[in-house]
């Protein structure tokens, strides 16, 4: 039986973030309908932003090595989540989700659900890892060794 170490991996991926990997474009180009709330799934006309703003955020949250601060604001009749950062600069990965643009100035100050990575924002973390580590040559056995403990029953 193998256990994956999230706190392994989020230094791992910190230590790829000096080799200039797009964060932003790697959470993006991860979405999928796997990483959806129920509600959100049967959404006629929807696009690939549309239900995943708090994983995408949350995730962006826990891999960036910048001091964030989460928000959330009521928007086309959904709750929508997103950060700043330390200079007030918005940090919205999702926003293409909605017809008109997101009134930011009008969000509350909010906090996640977990202080860890929730089970979506974990397997949204292994995906943009392993995203990252097909770019990666000197991924292989080094990150294997460091992420995964075996158990021996």
């Amino acid at each position: 039986m193998q256990v994956t170490n999230h706190k392994h991996k989020l230094k791992y991926f910190k230590q790829m973030k000096k080799k200039q990997i797009n964060l932003i474009d790697r959470i993006v180009c991860n979405l999928s309908d796997d990483l959806l709330k129920k509600e959100y799934k049967n959404i006629p006309h929807r696009n690939k932003f549309t239900g995943h703003c708090y994983v995408a955020s949350e995730t962006y949250y826990h891999l960036s090595n910048k001091n964030l601060k989460v928000f959330h604001i009521k928007h086309e009749n959904t709750t929508h989540w997103f950060l700043k950062d330390d200079n007030n600069n918005i940090i919205d990965i999702t926003k293409d989700q909605f017809k008109k643009p997101v009134p930011y100035q009008k969000a509350t100050r909010g906090f996640f659900l977990t202080k860890t990575p929730s089970k979506r924002s974990l397997k949204l973390i292994d995906k943009v890892i392993n995203t990252t580590n097909k770019k990666n040559k000197n991924y292989d056995a080094s990150y294997k060794a460091q992420t995964q403990i075996k158990l021996e029953l």
